[in-house]
């Protein structure tokens, strides 16, 4: 059973090389890399250097995680992909970053980049849901090439909604599918999110069901249903037995990521190895219950 954790905070409050060994230590094989997500920033940081000192960092990561004795099985890429204000220059420099995300995989040897769709307009009601969904084509048809090229696929996110759930493009099932069906590529799957299926009303279950074979990652984690709280599974409302019979259903043999990563006390040190062991053996219980 492959099993999966974000790393980006713990990174961030360990370094490196604690950071990883204590993800592996906890008994997980695999990383959700979080960083070539979090280290963007618009005009600044990683993503502004030269694209040969941006790889230079995701080679000296996949160093750090190999000597860990983990693999990348997805990364994050940067978001959001459309940027609120609308600006055209913003817009551009992130079509940029997520090309270049797409590299930073590569290099990581992740078979995953998970990206967000455009939303015209943030979290408000989709005004043109046509519209969006022709701006997404041309978003994604300019990604597809570069996962080809890279050998990587492409994993479309579904997106949380707390208004009516096809406010927002890609929350409801048939959303995703409808966007992942258009580009009609094998680099472009599906990524579900079982909290934000959860707090935009949806079975998670039903939703794996819907997506069948065109899902090949997860993020795992747990909430009240109202909002996107990032919590331990169990800890909320999920149906996980539902979820992970399902799972079995549709015959998915992917990695089981968590990203259940909103500790209490996210920056104590001392605790906090203790959390990621925790939420593994949780993980595994389930699966092996459930599956």
């Amino acid at each position: 059973m492959k099993m999966s954790f974000v790393s980006s905070d713990i990174v961030k409050l360990f370094g490196e090389e604690k950071g990883y060994s204590i993800i592996k230590e906890s008994g997980f094989d695999y990383i959700d890399f979080g960083q070539p997500c979090s280290l963007y920033s618009y005009k600044s940081g990683l993503y502004s250097e030269s694209f040969d000192g941006f790889i230079s960092y995701f080679k000296t990561q996949k160093k750090y995680i190999e000597g860990a004795g983990l693999k990348a099985g997805q990364i994050h890429s940067p978001f959001p992909t459309y940027p609120e204000s609308g600006d055209k220059e913003e817009f551009d420099d992130m079509l940029r970053a997520l090309k270049w995300s797409v590299y930073a995989a590569s290099e990581v040897e992740s078979p995953y980049a998970v990206i967000h769709c455009a939303m015209r307009n943030g979290w408000r009601p989709d005004t043109d849901p046509e519209l969006t969904k022709k701006l997404n084509f041309e978003v994604f048809s300019m990604l597809i090439p570069e996962a080809e090229k890279c050998g990587v696929t492409l994993a479309l996110e579904n997106m949380p909604s707390q208004g009516k759930p096809t406010d927002i493009p890609t929350s409801a099932p048939e959303q995703l599918i409808e966007y992942i069906d258009m580009m009609n590529s094998p680099n472009f799957k599906a990524c579900f999110d079982t909290g934000h299926a959860n707090v935009s009303g949806f079975g998670c279950g039903d939703y794996v069901k819907a997506l069948g074979k065109r899902l090949v990652t997860l993020h795992i984690h747990d909430n009240d249903g109202t909002r996107d709280g990032h919590t331990c599974p169990t800890f909320g409302t999920v149906d996980w037995k539902d979820f992970f019979s399902s799972l079995s259903q549709i015959g998915y043999n992917g990695t089981l990521s968590l990203e259940s990563d909103n500790f209490s006390d996210r920056e104590n040190k001392l605790t906090y190895p203790v959390c990621v062991k925790f939420q593994h053996d949780i993980l595994d219980i389930l699966a092996r219950k459930y599956m």
